[in-house]
């Protein structure tokens, strides 16, 4: 395999033999005689310049052309594009919660491998950026009169279409359809629990508002009933932080929300064959006992059957010679005789023609029940709604609010896990900021640091158009300690 390095001017800076290694979401560029070239999966842009020439883009203007690669080209080209797709899900940004159901089409015209998680869909193209958004932003789904392409709209992301997903089209659109239910369903589960006093209709309501990751005013969720958003923070605040919270929602506007952070799909589990436990299986089906078993039965019975013929016809002409006809065989005429020649042949007849003498038992058929299948230990899929919670050493939903102060700042804060900071943004902007924090799941760490290049992030927030906003508004940590509040006043009042 041949490379040439490529610069920002176009010009050969590098070239000569090497060999390429693809592993956990980077590529290796190994020179004979230079030093290696490793990249990031996420960095790379891959194109094809000509049939035989692999061209890897790089960060800072560079490129590198792969030739005289064989027969070992499209396979290269196929890992190159599973690294990119694997680093981009390496750093943590573009997985939801539970196992995805897979499908492979096109996304906007661009081939792309799709992943329906239980909460988002994530889609990674071969070309171009990843798209994420969660089911609870979705505002309709669509098809075209042909019934193959599939148009969502999103909020705040616009219209997406889905197509060449081939025979997997209906199935895409219709689990799409049925997790964005299902997502419904569990937010309607979770807040029928902790509101119990709330009537059917009014808990419809709240929870139409109360979207997985989408947060609502404490304002507009009291206009339900005056106490509610008072009830959803008894309920949610760590008690380490309660004084701190119920500072923030003294000062500034209130908004809360909840984010389902683990699955609580159970899968099935099990089966086995059908089967009928109460009989030994049956193998041969030959005839009765004086016509043997298998080949020997049926050669007799063909034999037979070309002995009834010739007797038939014998016999018919000795009555105004009306001669069936036929010869040996089963396809010999049995006329009228035939139906009860063959119940006798299955021994469910006394024998009274004597034709039978001698090839079949004399004994009467034995009539078994009908066989009973049954299956093997099978557990149905299911939803465990009694793990629905946000209290706990592990709640699988995370309760957060963000307060608005008039001073163009927002301050967000995890309410059940008193280990993890308030973050301050330079944004009011509640919209845009909720839709970008709820693609990372509110995983604040992932802007600590982020200008550092040891953080893991850092490519993955520069690259995602809706994730920069959180990047350029970040402001501060602040720790819930004895100097938490004289903080938090210090870098919003202006």
């Amino acid at each position: 395999m041949q490379y040439v390095l490529i610069d920002k001017s176009g010009a050969s800076i590098e070239e000569g033999s090497c060999h390429v290694e693809i592993s956990s979401g980077s590529i290796k560029v190994i020179p004979d005689s230079s030093q290696p070239i490793i990249i990031k999966g996420a960095e790379v842009e891959i194109e094809e310049p000509s049939e035989v020439t692999l061209r890897l883009k790089l960060d800072g203007d560079y490129c590198i052309d792969l030739s005289m690669m064989a027969q070992m080209r499209g396979q290269i080209l196929r890992e190159l594009k599973g690294a990119k797709q694997s680093s981009y899900k390496s750093a943590k940004l573009l997985v939801g919660i539970g196992k995805p159901e897979k499908f492979k089409g096109n996304l906007n015209e661009v081939q792309s491998e799709i992943f329906l998680y239980d909460d988002a869909l994530v889609v990674v193209g071969e070309t171009g950026q990843p798209i994420q958004f969660l089911y609870s932003f979705v505002e309709s789904i669509s098809a075209d009169p042909s019934g193959y392409r599939i148009s969502i709209d999103v909020q705040g992301m616009g219209t997406h279409e889905f197509s060449k997903l081939a025979n997997f089209t209906e199935s895409f659109r219709k689990l799409l359809t049925d997790k964005i239910a299902k997502s419904k369903v569990r937010t309607g589960a979770f807040l029928s629990a902790v509101l119990p006093g709330l009537n059917a209709m009014t808990q419809r309501s709240v929870a139409s508002k109360l979207k997985d990751g989408l947060a609502t005013s404490a304002s507009e969720l009291d206009q339900f009933d005056n106490t509610l958003s008072s009830h959803l923070f008894d309920i949610s605040v760590n008690d380490r932080i309660k004084d701190d919270i119920d500072f923030l929602k003294s000062s500034f506007e209130t908004y809360i929300g909840f984010k389902q952070v683990v699955s609580v799909q159970k899968a099935g589990r099990g089966s086995g064959k059908w089967y009928d436990h109460t009989h030994q299986p049956i193998t041969d089906h030959g005839g009765a006992a004086g016509m043997g078993q298998g080949f020997q039965g049926a050669l007799g019975a063909s034999m037979m059957g070309g002995m009834n013929s010739m007797m038939g016809g014998m016999g018919s002409m000795g009555q105004g010679g009306n001669s069936m006809g036929g010869g040996f065989g089963f396809d010999a005429p049995f006329g009228e005789r035939g139906s009860f020649l063959a119940f006798e042949m299955l021994n469910m007849m006394p024998r009274t023609s004597g034709m039978t003498s001698g090839l079949t038992n004399q004994t009467s058929h034995e009539v078994k029940e009908r066989s009973v299948f049954e299956a093997g230990n099978i557990t149905v899929a299911s939803t465990n709604y009694g793990n629905l919670k946000v209290t706990g050493n592990r709640p699988t939903i995370l309760a957060f609010s963000i307060f608005l102060t008039t001073t163009g700042y927002l301050i967000y804060d995890a309410l059940n896990d008193a280990d993890m900071p308030s973050a301050i943004f330079k944004t009011n902007d509640v919209t845009r900021w909720n839709f970008a924090a709820s693609l990372i799941d509110f995983r604040m760490e992932a802007l600590e640091g982020v200008d550092d290049i040891g953080s893991e992030y850092k490519n993955a927030i520069e690259e995602f158009e809706y994730l920069k906003l959180l990047k350029d508004t970040f402001v501060v940590f602040i720790d819930h300690d004895d100097k938490w509040r004289d903080q938090i006043i210090n870098n919003v009042k202006s």
